[in-house]
């Protein structure tokens, strides 16, 4: 079974009707990909979309939704897990208000360990995505590692993403060891740097999104780590392509991974 995953957020100008799903999810698997990563939209029919998966073999490996929608949403969410098989759910990240004490945190915490008391009995869990902005301190403490204190580790965990662990100041290969037990799933993006403008300000230089592989990554250490800590998936996800083609950078990415040994 391959661990390589997409994040159907990079695809999202793609994805606007289920036409566009049917010949995105398509071209996706011409490209490899058997694990998506997917929010099904409410008004999207499951049925169908269950249906084309199955013609394709591709695997729905997790959706999301907000938290403050999941108690309205949970017939949706038991309709979607039952379907397609998949035992998480994404959560959004924590709303800025919260960040500004160790007790504020705290509180936000408590509401989605409340949530998870919902989902447990369906047999779900929930997958929270890091960004750097998490790796604030609050207090004297970094965010996310309050949050990983005060979540229940039954009903939530955690979803690192190597770019935003690195934007954050942390090394990606050594936070994903130091939290192996509070992970299931991870997503790879690369960080690259851009190019100078002349005259720019070395302080503004910018920090790009890039294909796995093509930014400045230590891509066989990130990898040691997550074979070594038995993640579930590598779920590859590149917010910005800066007018680039989708499908091609995702390829790119896929092709990277392949060839590193990710599967192996």
């Amino acid at each position: 079974m391959s661990k390589i995953a997409l994040q159907m957020y990079t695809m999202r100008n793609h994805t606007k009707t289920f036409g566009d799903v049917v010949k995105t999810f398509t071209r996706l698997r011409e490209i490899g990909y058997e694990n998506l990563q997917y929010t099904v939209p409410d008004e999207l029919n499951a049925c169908a979309l269950k249906n084309l998966t199955e013609d394709l073999g591709i695997k729905i490996i997790s959706s999301a939704v907000p938290l403050e929608r999941v108690p309205q949403s949970l017939g949706r969410i038991e309709e979607l897990s039952g379907l397609f098989g998949f035992k998480y759910i994404g959560l959004h990240s924590i709303p800025y208000s919260f960040l500004d004490s160790p007790e504020k945190v705290k509180e936000y915490c408590g509401k989605m360990n409340d949530a998870g008391k919902l989902i447990k009995p369906l047999g779900l869990k929930f997958l929270y995505h890091s960004h750097a902005f998490e790796y604030y301190k609050s207090g004297h403490e970094r965010v996310i590692d309050l949050m990983e204190n005060y979540t229940d580790p039954d009903t939530v965990t955690l979803m690192p993403d190597t770019h935003w662990i690195q934007s954050g100041g942390m090394n990606p290969a050594d936070y994903i060891l130091k939290h192996a037990k509070r992970i299931d799933f991870l997503h790879f993006k690369d960080y690259a740097i851009a190019r100078p403008a002349d005259g720019e300000k070395i302080e503004f230089v910018k920090k790009l999104f890039a294909p796995v592989g093509e930014g400045n990554l230590d891509w066989p250490g990130i990898l040691k780590a997550a074979k070594s800590i038995g993640a579930k998936y590598y779920i590859v996800e590149q917010d910005d392509c800066y007018g680039k083609d989708e499908f091609e950078c995702v390829a790119k990415s896929y092709d990277f991974l392949k060839k590193a040994g990710a599967d192996q």
